[in-house]
């Protein structure tokens, strides 16, 4: 795959203090999201439930294979403000995701084929800024 990778500065003020709140709450998941800090509690059964099913039917579909591979929790930047990141629950990435690294634990857009978010009922997070901002920065990210 071609495609230029991610630029970022130097200059980290919210990723430093997104892992300063990794660090006080361990398993929390952090992501910057139109440069604001979001932090999810650890998941819970019905949560990792669902992840699981999807899991298998994707496994069955025969996608986690030598062109790709179904993965939790990655990271991927987001080409909008130069600290956002997301970590959806699960990917679809392709199976050379590992050269896309850019920084951070985070991987290039251009390596994700297809992003699941397993939301709660949280509308404020999970129902609006995070699918909202999400879907539209992947989508710009792919036309890159």
């Amino acid at each position: 795959m071609s495609a230029a990778a991610v630029e970022r500065r130097h200059d980290r003020p919210l990723i430093a203090e997104a892992d300063r709140i990794m660090e006080r709450l361990p398993g929390c998941r952090v992501e910057i999201i139109g440069s604001q800090i979001l932090a999810s509690p650890l998941r819970d059964g019905p949560h990792g439930a669902v992840l699981t099913e999807l899991m298998r039917s994707f496994f069955s579909a025969d996608l986690h294979d030598v062109d790709s591979c179904v993965l939790q929790g990655i990271a991927l930047w987001l080409p909008t403000e130069p600290e956002d990141y997301a970590i959806p629950d699960l990917s679809l990435v392709d199976a050379d995701f590992e050269d896309h690294r850019i920084e951070n634990n985070c991987y290039d857009p251009v390596c994700f084929r297809m992003v699941l978010e397993v939301t709660s009922r949280n509308y404020r997070t999970d129902l609006r800024t995070k699918v909202t901002v999400d879907v539209e920065q992947i989508i710009r990210a792919g036309q890159n």
